[in-house]
């Protein structure tokens, strides 16, 4: 698996949304438009007003502390597949779009992150859960939201110029996609790793940014 392409992939979005932009699962006019809008990123060809404004819904990504953390939505995911895609040469069309990239769910995908300053004398972490923590006002504690089927792990491979191998994994873990619909609150999300615990707080105005 090419890590950096994944990398670089997760980094580029063309469009702004409010939380709740996606309520269920992405309709064939949805896909459709989010595909072609993705080919054309990247290229010569410039978007239209109307793609330059097309939500694609939640999407946060943070390239800090040992990993890369990215919040998608089902548009972001298939956005995101399209353009991996375009990168292999490999024809993408709705027909290609998983049941999985289809689903009504935020994923969160945490990637070791190669820029980390411990990389050369601690390898790249291994992630063993994605959680959020959500904090009400007049709540002593914050709400512990784990994936509801626990975290997909796909192993990868670090390899360094002298030629050393690390084996670390991506994580993809779901949540519902009414996550971030609780008026007040304000969230973190968390990420277990082998070397400890990496948490970041999301602010309101980043979970209405898309780009």
């Amino acid at each position: 698996m090419n890590v950096k392409l994944i990398a670089g992939a997760l980094i580029m979005s063309a469009a702004a949304a409010v939380p709740g932009a996606q309520s269920g699962a992405p309709n064939g006019d949805e896909i459709a438009r989010t595909i072609a809008i993705a080919e054309k990123v990247g290229t010569t060809e410039p978007l239209t007003e109307a793609e330059r404004q097309y939500s694609f819904g939640l999407r946060l990504l943070d390239r800090q502390g040992p990993v890369i953390t990215s919040i998608q939505g089902p548009l972001n995911r298939i956005f995101t597949d399209a353009r991996s895609a375009k990168a292999r040469r490999t024809p993408y069309t709705a027909a290609s779009v998983s049941d999985a990239a289809r689903e009504a769910a935020i994923t969160t995908i945490a990637i070791p992150n190669n820029t980390y300053q411990f990389w050369d004398s601690r390898g790249p972490v291994r992630v063993s859960e994605v959680l959020f923590k959500v904090f009400r006002s007049g709540s002593k504690d914050p709400q512990v939201i784990h994936p509801s089927n626990g975290c997909q792990f796909s192993p990868l491979e670090y390899k360094k110029p002298s030629g050393e191998t690390y084996k670390s994994q991506l994580a993809s873990c779901k949540f519902p996609l009414d996550l971030f619909s609780s008026p007040g609150a304000r969230f973190e999300v968390v990420v277990v790793h082998d070397q400890g615990e990496w948490s970041r707080a999301l602010q309101p105005e980043e979970l209405r940014l898309v780009k």
